[in-house]
């Protein structure tokens, strides 16, 4: 289990890195200052295990942005709490391969991965952003899809308890990237 909290960390931080470049890049500014801005959401939500108990500190370090756009971040923030839950999908995609390797002796065909990752992304926008909530959310398509057991669930649910923190920190700090693409289309389509 520690070799798959060695995998996923550095995962998150590529993630992080190549959303808020890409984002940058669309939107014609630096994302390092926005980056900067939300490293102590990071630390909050590593805390709390909570994109929701983050959203406050989130909005703060968007409103100290100066290439956010004001009107933006008030709605955008708080949706992207709700819905952004990228590090938890992304955890939850190699966590399910690597138990259905591990107790089951393959991972799933690939047209099986693609339906459980288009069902997890669904899933995820409904979570409220507390501990857990993909993985609670995602019970039916890892019985469903992947015919995991009991013992499958039972050890997804310990793997994620371990890096639940690290999802939360991701989610939260790729709301800033979020942001920006919206600022960056807002810019591109001269939206007041």
């Amino acid at each position: 289990m520690l070799l798959a909290l060695i995998i996923v960390i550095p995962a998150y931080m590529i993630w992080v890195l190549a959303l808020y470049h890409i984002a940058g890049s669309y939107a014609g500014e630096k994302p390092w200052e926005i980056m900067k801005n939300y490293m102590p959401v990071c630390k909050i939500a590593l805390k709390t295990h909570s994109s929701t108990a983050s959203e406050k500190y989130s909005r703060e370090a968007a409103d100290k942005c100066s290439q956010l756009d004001p009107r933006l971040t008030k709605e955008t923030v708080p949706l992207f709490t709700r819905i952004h839950h990228c590090g938890s999908v992304l955890a939850e995609v190699f966590f399910a391969m690597m138990i259905s390797r591990i107790l089951y002796g393959s991972v799933p065909a690939p047209g099986t991965m693609v339906v459980f990752c288009i069902l997890l992304a669904t899933c995820s926008i409904g979570t409220p952003g507390l501990s857990w909530g993909t993985v609670m959310v995602s019970l039916g398509t890892l019985t469903g899809i992947l015919k995991f057991g009991d013992s499958g669930v039972a050890l997804m649910f310990a793997v994620f308890a371990l890096h639940d923190a690290f999802a939360a920190a991701c989610n939260m700090t790729c709301d800033g990237a979020a942001v920006l693409f919206l600022t960056g289309y807002a810019k591109r389509h001269d939206m007041k």
